[in-house]
């Protein structure tokens, strides 16, 4: 089954041990999507060659980080709707179904999410899987791996800030909330993230700086619409 307009999005620097299963989970979905876009963030293994293996559209640019990989998927894509994936991640094979159904249900909605299942990565050694805290079941979930989004709702909000690191997430989600984003969490399982050694929450830690940051400018955009932070 294919639905033209589904562009997937998938951010990557030196994923090459993961992203075939990433993108083999994008193949194997019961909606197929338009075009599924690598962004080669520069990378130094065989990410560019195995995106073109799975048939992905491949992009390159310098190491600039997440944020403005998934800026350039966004600014190349042909397709209606966004859905974001990390090079680790992998989704359920009703995921873009599911997702989709709700956003076409209902006209008003611009993002959908759902539910996300962690686990940490058969290939770990036992003292490392062991060492890795690994929430039990699925949970709901508002994070960009999993959001699937209207293009036009995607560009109201804006793309994610580069300069905020690793609290660009947080920023991206306040600015979407103070744009009144559209959104909901239904009670399906549409991601298996993947826990590792490499995770960028785990092996980047964000700067206290960067989530203050992000915190303050969200409490700024409050104030100047006289709202509530």
């Amino acid at each position: 089954m294919s639905v033209p307009g589904i562009s997937v999005i998938i951010p990557a620097f030196n994923a090459a041990r993961y992203l075939g299963e990433a993108l083999e989970s994008v193949r194997a979905q019961t909606l197929q999507p338009l075009e599924t876009i690598v962004v080669d963030n520069g990378s130094t293994d065989a990410t560019a060659e195995i995106a073109r293996q799975w048939g992905a559209r491949c992009e390159h640019e310098p190491r600039r980080g997440s944020a403005h990989a998934r800026n350039r998927g966004a600014t190349v894509a042909r397709g209606d709707f966004f859905a974001m994936l990390d090079a680790d991640d992998l989704c359920a094979p009703q995921r873009f179904e599911w997702q989709m159904e709700a956003l076409l249900a209902d006209p008003r909605l611009e993002a959908v999410f759902g539910l996300m299942e962690q686990f940490p990565s058969p290939d770990l050694a036992p003292e490392e899987a062991a060492a890795i805290h690994c929430p039990a079941g699925a949970q709901p979930a508002r994070l960009p791996n999993l959001m699937m989004i209207r293009r036009e709702a995607f560009e109201r909000v804006g793309p994610f800030s580069p300069e905020m690191g690793l609290a660009d997430i947080v920023d991206w989600f306040s600015r979407a909330e103070a744009a009144g984003l559209r959104h909901v969490v239904p009670p399906h399982l549409v991601l298996r993230r993947r826990l590792h050694a490499n995770n960028a929450g785990r092996g980047e830690r964000a700067t206290r700086g960067d989530y203050l940051r992000a915190i303050k400018q969200r409490l700024d955009r409050a104030r100047a619409a006289g709202g509530a932070p």
